[in-house]
């Protein structure tokens, strides 16, 4: 692609400096594009990007060994001989660029966004099973893998770096995917990944005190999504959760088309009326109460049954969601009704993993309103006793385990508690999850504080261990917490196994199959 070309959308300091540019350079064809100085290549443009490690602008250097013809840059370094464009901001110009060089891949398919604080990967993988089911395979951008062509790739980053990202868009344009599902996460907004993307339909689930600790502050977290929110065209259709009053307040003026979804606020264009959670999965009435705007024209207000084959709260809201953003797609209620009524679920969201005579979940507990949201669910399940095994989250900082216990306390007096079990994970967590010193004491210092008895191990095996042997008939076991307890469920069945090898090894493990986390 011709450099003039490739440069025109860039938001650059000194306009003339890129006529400039373009003139010494002889507007040159360029070759490929590169933010990581290794990679570049003779003929490549280098993006200095300012990363949370380290700092794209001290390689300028091993840039121009390489065979950069350029590199954009936010201060420009004279000592370097390098043609060097000064932008306003290197991730949001690596954006644009990337777009350009991909011609754009998100206009040839329809584009659905999925944000919040929880639930974007259960809600984006119900969505896309209620596609699948109607005969609409999408593309795939999340959190557990990414669908390109005929194949799966595993995730790296939920949402990757604008490069990838515009790269994955190409090849499934190119495939002939019509429909292109992804989570959005709030650190690739503020980072600018998706910047050059127009969604179709974007949904704005929930939002809690995450990722605190990476924006600084709830206030620049919550800004980040909002800042999502309000780029949407009017030609596009918002599906928010008005359970949350942050969401209802914040998306009140949105530019979009808006469609509201809820369990609880009246007030929501799509409720679960009569919802029974007795046996832990959802029985309820899809109820479209107005008249709603969808990309193809309208729908009346309508009920549907739903029978959910995945259980927890959680899964009833994070359906409601994927339902709605399927009808704003075009697909009638009853379709995206039986679509969601044939869904398995994935791994680690309130998965089942053994119903014998107790039972075990496996749930991602990853902060304050996942674990709300599973307790909630708990709270309606028949059970005797609850038992917990709770990983702590690693290299997440304090703010996260501070919350998620605080929000623990909250239902010290309101659950059958038995056996409780901290772990620390140290036999399986790598560096970028290990548990910090200041980690593991603010969320043992809080939980103690809230009244609770519980034992602190070391190992997840040792948590494993326990907490089965705890378990007695009518009993409800939860495995909780993020990367700590990825192969717990695994460890936790094997035990099982080890106890009674009279039982059917193929059954037990069943529910382990196919497993990513561990």
């Amino acid at each position: 692609m011709e450099l003039d070309r490739l440069l025109s959308p860039l938001n650059v300091r000194v306009d003339q400096k890129r006529k400039d540019i373009v003139d010494l350079l002889g507007n040159k064809e360029v070759l490929g594009i590169a933010y990581d100085s290794r990679k570049v290549k003779p003929g490549f443009i280098f993006v200095a990007i300012k990363g949370g490690i380290t700092d794209g602008h001290l390689y300028l250097g091993q840039a121009k060994d390489n065979g950069a013809m350029l590199a954009l840059v936010e201060t420009p370094n004279p000592d370097v001989d390098l043609p060097q464009l000064e932008v306003e901001s290197s991730r949001r110009a690596l954006s644009h660029l990337t777009s350009t060089w991909f011609s754009h891949p998100s206009k040839e398919m329809l584009m659905t966004g999925i944000t919040g604080s929880n639930g974007k990967t259960t809600t984006a993988m119900m969505l896309d099973h209620v596609l699948i089911e109607n005969g609409i395979t999408p593309g795939m951008i999340g959190t557990i893998f990414y669908r390109l062509g005929d194949r799966l790739e595993p995730s790296d980053l939920t949402t990757p770096e604008s490069l990838e990202l515009q790269g994955f868009l190409r090849e499934q344009a190119d495939y002939g995917f019509t429909h292109c599902v992804m989570e959005v996460s709030s650190i690739s907004i503020e980072q600018c990944r998706e910047a050059d993307i127009t969604y179709d339909v974007m949904a704005f689930n929930n939002i809690t005190r995450e990722h605190i600790d990476q924006h600084g502050t709830f206030e620049k977290y919550l800004a980040a999504k909002m800042s999502l929110m309000k780029r949407l065209p009017a030609s596009s259709i918002a599906v928010i959760g008005l359970d949350d009053p942050i969401i209802t307040e914040n998306c009140a003026d949105l530019t979009a088309r808006t469609i509201s979804f809820g369990l609880e606020n009246q007030a929501a264009d799509v409720l679960a009326e009569d919802l029974d959670l007795s046996t832990g999965f959802g029985r309820f009435n899809l109820a479209i109460k107005r008249t709603i705007p969808t990309l193809q024209g309208m729908v009346e207000p309508i009920t549907v049954p739903v029978t959910l084959t995945v259980p927890g709260l959680s899964s009833v809201y994070n359906a409601l969601s994927a339902v709605t953003m399927a009808i704003a797609q075009g697909l009638r209620p009853e379709q995206a009704a039986h679509g969601i009524s044939t869904y398995e679920g994935i791994e680690r969201r309130f998965q089942q993993v053994y119903n014998g005579a107790y039972q075990i979940y496996d749930d991602h507990f990853a902060n304050a309103g996942n674990v709300r949201m599973t307790l909630a669910a708990t709270e309606y399940m028949d059970k005797k006793k609850l038992h917990l095994a709770f990983a702590v989250r690693g290299s997440r900082g304090v703010t996260v385990n501070r919350e998620v216990a605080e929000e623990m306390a909250l239902w010290k007096d309101r659950l059958p508690w038995g056996k409780i079990i901290v772990t620390l994970s140290r036999d399986i967590t790598t560096p970028k999850d290990h548990v910090t010193e200041d980690e593991a004491d603010i969320f043992i210092k809080t939980f103690r504080e809230a009244g609770y008895e519980f034992t602190v191990v070391e190992t997840l095996k040792e948590a494993m261990e326990q907490i089965v042997d705890a378990a007695e008939a009518g009993d409800v076991v939860i495995l909780g917490g993020a990367q700590g307890m990825d192969p717990g469920a695994r460890i936790a069945l094997h035990h099982i196994l080890d106890k009674d090898p009279s039982l059917d090894e193929k059954v037990i493990l069943a529910p382990l199959e196919g497993r990513i986390c561990g």
